[in-house]
């Protein structure tokens, strides 16, 4: 069973050598590294060719490049078209994987699930961790698991889940390009795609904090970007006859939409994500919504004038 390790690679020249030596020294073997240079502007790519060409193990390492700069999306997109493992395991290269992380990855395929996840250790930082409250074995039943993904007892991040080539090109799996946290909807995505997932409870991936990461940053480019995954989600919340699952993403936008106003955009940027919010509401599950709810929801309707005053 050969297993595809897709390293996407934009300057992180103080971080990949450690993440390159986690995955070349897995105690599973019949392992191919897809490194994919996405033209960052450090020597990040000079200090991978140095570990390649000292590299004398098994593994199989291919490397491919972008012309330019495209983002993380079209890295691991890159990644998941060149791949020829049978499952794919996403690895970012600021981060490492323990010694016998596939190993443990791929016991739990066994029951031939969609996907198989783990467990995460994060580093750098006492005060954050991945809230992750599902048992060890098998969970069966799409609706089982996109329940268990919209109560948030698995993270979104899209590393350390071992998932299987044939099924993920299958639905078309991809990332979203062009925007922020692109994990958030290709999760979601996946759980509302996967009929059988794998749970395995041992630390199979180590997340560094870092404080010039994306989520440490937040701009109304990260509001935007919510903003679109929201609707996104929303579309495909409406062709599945859930009642609960249409009163989450209700509440979701809401939500969402009182954080925008907490942020304080400009008018103009608050009048545009407002209507494209609105332009994915609609009044049907209403109903299903609490007390609390229902007058955000009513107030949310109101037109932008209102919060003029908030506006920067």
């Amino acid at each position: 069973m050969k297993i595809s390790i897709i390293i996407p690679i934009y300057n992180v020249a103080p971080y990949v050598e450690r993440c390159l030596y986690s995955a070349l020294n897995q105690s599973y073997e019949d392992i191919e590294l897809v490194l994919v240079d996405d033209c960052g502007t450090d020597n990040s790519m000079n200090i991978v060719s140095e570990v390649v060409e000292k590299y004398v193990g098994n593994k199989k390492i291919l490397l491919f490049k972008h012309e330019h700069n495209l983002g993380l999306s079209a890295a691991r997109n890159t990644g998941i078209k060149n791949a020829t493992g049978d499952y794919l395991l996403f690895l970012d290269s600021d981060d490492e994987i323990p010694l016998n992380a596939v190993e443990l990855l791929l016991e739990a395929t066994n029951e031939n699930p969609d996907f198989v996840i783990g467990n995460i250790k994060v580093l750098g930082s006492d005060k954050f961790s991945f809230y992750f409250s599902i048992p060890s074995g098998v969970i069966q039943g799409n609706e089982l698991i996109l329940d268990s993904f919209i109560k948030d007892k698995w993270y979104s991040m899209a590393v350390n889940k071992l998932i299987k080539k044939e099924f993920l090109l299958n639905h078309h799996l991809f990332f979203k390009e062009g925007i922020l946290h692109e994990d958030e909807l290709w999760s979601f995505i996946l759980a509302t795609k996967a009929n059988k997932m794998s749970v395995v409870k041992d630390y199979t991936y180590h997340y560094y904090i870092r404080n010039d990461s994306i989520t440490g940053k937040i701009s109304i480019r990260n509001y935007e970007s919510n903003a679109i995954i929201l609707c996104e989600k929303k579309k495909i919340i409406d062709e599945i006859n859930n009642v609960d699952f249409h009163s989450y993403m209700m509440e979701k936008i809401v939500d969402f939409y009182y954080s925008l106003l907490v942020f304080r955009p400009s008018y103009n940027k608050l009048v545009c994500m407002h209507n494209l919010l609105k332009e994915n509401m609609n009044t049907l599950h209403l109903k299903d919504l609490s007390a609390s709810y229902k007058v955000k929801y009513l107030l949310f309707r109101l037109p932008c004038i209102f919060f003029k005053f908030i506006c920067r």
